[in-house]
């Protein structure tokens, strides 16, 4: 009865301590710490109020007891593993986590099958006691294996488990009867540990109020600054008023000329609306606008003369000077106003430089849209504008019109033996070829992998039968060189379609040019057939 009495006042101990937790947990925005450690008191006390028998002569309830014993004792090891994750998150990965886990998952399965009367509570002690030795000597060996790279606060935590972890073991080998019963003293161990871990969170809780309260001053010392600037600021803009108001007139003059630069087209339409409008800008100044041919003595980023440069931003060549223009007499205003009206002129230099950069880069994107990058021929979406568009030209004046498609042959086998970057080269090669062979007229578009479609307008059968075999034996005859050493030849297929003006134009042109295609394909390769009429 007189253990009885010391676990009561440990339990009530154990209270406090949780009593206290939980009040700083409520203070803190990131509460972990605290409620950890408060669960893990309670669930401490109540192992040691299940088991008093002082409480029995209080209140009789010997089931409820057995069960808070039970339930208390095995959820220790939870609150254990989570206070440990929090000390140890960078350390421990998830490894304490699925140790909670784990154990939560035992205590659930020790309710199922008790209160559905599966099994009795006594059995689940044995196979609890193991299991937690077994996560007992795990932990342990985790924070021996990290205790050089923990911090100081880091290192009395893992002190303080190390030590209630050892009272556990001992109390299990006294329990099951490994050495001679004598009243051991857990309880102490798990009071130990808490208020270890009390002492700890209590200093680590004081010293973030300190960096608080020292960022607190710090961002009064800055709100203070700030507020000091932005007043001499305000004192400033008061005095430099009646100058701004001057180029008030210039900045929405400038904000029309960029709104209506927007819609441009091409980046040489935008060049000559500024080289025209520009002047309106700045009125009543004078001013003269000039392409940057004019000014070749001008260096980067240099201003002589009240000479300034408008710049694009290309992406293949970076930036370059677009449009030079200078201010003509300045010699009225006073240096003051002279500062003022350069300051905006830069302002303005940036902002039509911007506008004209993204006019650029519209530009090249849509022409870069239509190419096909490695070949430099045009793409598919191209050759299906085109096709389109040569249909119905040819339908509407009878006109005719020819299609090719071209496949070079065993490319996947070239492929596979000599990589990918041989036939890419091999790509470019037949590409040139077809550049360089066919009409300043006709299209040759790459279609995708290794094929290849040419549309021939105002061309006859026999004019692209005759264009396809020149193209052949010109391909048939081509070494393919690709670092320093040769490849061989390569061949193609060809596939004709043809309508010579008369009649209805057969929209499947393309369709035709490709069954063409296909036997050529069958027929050998190297070859060029003619779709059927």
């Amino acid at each position: 009865l007189n253990n009885s009495h010391s676990d009561l006042v440990i339990s009530a101990f154990f209270f406090f301590i949780a009593l206290i937790a939980f009040a700083f947990s409520a203070m803190r925005g990131d509460n972990r710490e605290f409620i950890y450690l408060g669960l893990f008191s309670l669930a401490s006390a109540g192992n040691l109020l299940g088991e008093s028998q002082a409480l029995q002569l209080l209140i009789y309830a010997p089931l409820a007891k057995t069960y808070l014993a039970a339930i208390s004792y095995f959820s220790i090891p939870i609150f254990i593993a989570l206070i440990l994750n929090y000390w140890l998150a960078v350390q421990s990965g998830k490894l304490m986590l699925r140790i909670a886990q784990m154990h939560m998952l035992y205590v659930v399965l020790c309710l199922v099958l008790t209160l559905f009367g599966a099994w009795h509570l006594a059995h689940f002690y044995p196979i609890f006691d193991m299991l937690f030795v077994i996560t007992l000597v795990i932990m342990l060996w985790f924070c021996i294996r990290h205790f050089t790279v923990m911090n100081t606060e880091q290192r009395l935590v893992m002190g303080a488990f190390g030590l209630y972890a050892i009272f556990f073991l001992i109390d299990m080998i006294i329990a099951h009867g490994f050495v001679p019963w004598v009243n051991f003293p857990l309880a102490f161990g798990g009071l130990i540990f808490a208020l270890i871990l009390v002492v700890v969170s209590l200093r680590h809780y004081r010293q973030i109020q300190l960096a608080l309260k020292e960022l607190n001053v710090l961002l009064e010392q800055r709100v203070s600054e700030r507020t000091a600037a932005l007043q001499n600021y305000v004192l400033l803009e008061q005095q430099r008023a009646n100058q701004l108001a001057l180029i008030n007139d210039f900045s929405l003059r400038l904000e029309t000329l960029i709104s209506r630069l927007q819609p441009s087209q091409s980046l040489q339409q935008a060049g000559n609306m500024i080289c025209q409008e520009l002047h309106k800008v700045f009125a009543p100044l004078q001013l003269r606008v000039s392409t940057f041919n004019e000014f070749a003595d001008l260096s980067p980023n240099s201003v002589l003369n009240d000479k300034y440069r408008i710049e694009i931003d290309d992406l293949r060549l970076g930036k370059q000077t677009f449009i030079t223009f200078e201010l003509l007499d300045l010699s009225t205003e006073t240096s003051e106003m002279r500062q003022v009206i350069e300051q905006f002129i830069f302002r303005a230099i940036d902002r039509l430089s911007v506008t004209l950069s993204g006019i650029k880069h519209r530009e090249d994107l849509h022409i870069m849209s239509f190419e096909d990058a490695l070949t430099g021929l045009k793409n598919r979406r191209y050759f299906d504008d085109a096709l389109q568009r040569e249909l119905q030209l040819a339908e509407r004046y009878q006109q005719s019109l020819s299609l090719l498609i071209c496949d070079i042959d065993n490319f996947k086998q070239f492929n596979d033996r000599f990589g990918h970057d041989a036939g890419d080269m091999a790509l470019r090669i037949v590409a040139s070829l077809m550049l360089d062979h066919f009409r300043e007229t006709d299209i040759p578009c790459r279609y995708g992998g290794e094929e290849f479609v040419v549309l021939m307008p105002a061309a006859h059968l026999q004019d692209a039968l005759d264009r396809a075999n020149t193209l052949l034996e010109k391909i048939a005859a081509k070494k393919i060189v690709y670092q320093d050493k040769e490849l061989g030849t390569l061949t193609i297929s060809v596939g004709i379609s043809s309508w010579d003006g008369r009649g209805d134009i057969p929209h499947q042109l393309l369709q035709n040019a490709d069954k063409a295609l296909y036997r050529a394909k069958q027929s050998g390769r190297n070859r060029v057939e003619v779709a059927s009429p």
